[in-house]
């Protein structure tokens, strides 16, 4: 075993906290892969919701996935059905030209407003773009640039004109007091 200290390397892959997350979030991918290709192929009603849905999903996924193990991730936008024992591993770029193309799409396809507390809208896919704006502002103009943003001062921009949009044109607002968040009977 290869020591650093007192942390054995060969034994990471193995321990909850890492394996958990990584079973967790490539479920949930491989599903969201598997609605997104299968949206295309039958007829579904309210289908601009449900695509936007699953694109604001796999974007967040991927999003926690790149954040966490950069490189090391395993990337694939079709649907699997056998375990895989061979990884395809990407570059940070590639991540981000998806992230941000599915949050792009969510944001067309999303209503604005939903009836039912807890679905996806607008607003919260304007939210996320903000976060996975300032998420790719931390890499280097290379990677910033071959994922489809022109700079850094780009994202900045453009994730403040997403956050203000969602202060100003939405019905979401902060809340008086922070601690309201933590409160488990304030719902909604």
């Amino acid at each position: 075993a290869i020591e650093i200290g007192t942390l054995r390397v060969n034994t990471m892959p193995t321990l909850g906290a890492f394996s958990a997350p990584w079973k967790h979030l490539y479920t949930g991918i491989n599903n969201i892969n598997f609605g997104l290709k299968v949206i295309k192929e039958k007829s579904f009603p309210n289908v601009a919701t449900i695509e936007g849905e699953l694109s604001f999903l796999r974007a967040w996924y991927y999003l926690l996935t790149v954040e966490t193990w950069g490189t090391g991730a395993h990337f694939a936008t079709e649907p699997t059905t056998s375990v895989l024992t061979d990884g395809n591993q990407a570059s940070i770029d590639t991540f981000y030209t998806l992230i941000l193309s599915d949050i792009d799409r969510a944001i067309v396809t999303l209503p604005v407003t939903s009836p039912e507390k807890g679905r996806i809208t607008i607003p919260a896919a304007k939210a996320l773009k903000a976060r996975i704006l300032l998420s790719l502002a931390g890499y280097d103009e290379g990677t910033i640039a071959k994922s489809g943003i022109q700079s850094r001062a780009q994202l900045y921009a453009e994730a403040k004109a997403l956050c203000d949009d969602v202060i100003q044109n939405s019905q979401h607002q902060l809340l008086d007091n922070f601690e309201s968040i933590f409160d488990t009977y304030n719902q909604g």
